[in-house]
């Protein structure tokens, strides 16, 4: 079974924020479309740079 993530499941994740182990109990298999992993990478790179 192929899982699909969002946005807001992996920053979840990323941040140890409410429902983490959720997206932590999926199969390493997990995909992401292009749109979802760019709001990932904006908001990882928003935090490092202080934006």
């Amino acid at each position: 079974m192929t899982v699909i993530l969002d946005a807001s499941a992996l920053l979840a994740y990323l941040n140890s924020e409410p429902g983490s182990n959720v997206v932590e109990a999926t199969p390493s298999e997990s995909v992401i479309s292009s749109v979802n992993w760019a709001e990932v990478v904006q908001k990882g790179l928003a935090l490092l740079c202080g934006y």
